[in-house]
């Protein structure tokens, strides 16, 4: 019930889309070259299968803030994974 009294809808215009946050969509390219795209929004809309991520996620606390050309180390139950924010655009 806490929870639900802090539930917020989001209008588009109110995304900043020059750095990775919620409701963006941000391409990042490993340093092996690969490359994918995530939405970054709250832990109930994630969706792996449609790379929808939790602002929670540790990908997204690792680039929340990052513009395009930025570095950004995630950290990961395997190790620490190198990433470049390619593009960012708004997904909603």
């Amino acid at each position: 019930i806490e929870e639900l009294k802090r539930v917020r809808i989001f209008a588009s215009e109110e995304v900043d889309a020059s750095k990775a946050g919620f409701g963006t969509k941000v391409t990042l390219k490993r340093e092996d070259g690969k490359t994918k795209v995530y939405e970054i929004f709250g832990r109930y809309e994630a969706d792996l299968e449609r790379n929808i991520i939790s602002i929670e996620s540790p990908i997204a606390q690792g680039i929340l803030g990052k513009g395009p050309g930025e570095d950004a180390v995630v950290a990961t139950p395997e190790g620490s994974v190198n990433y470049k924010v390619v593009a960012i655009e708004k997904a909603l």
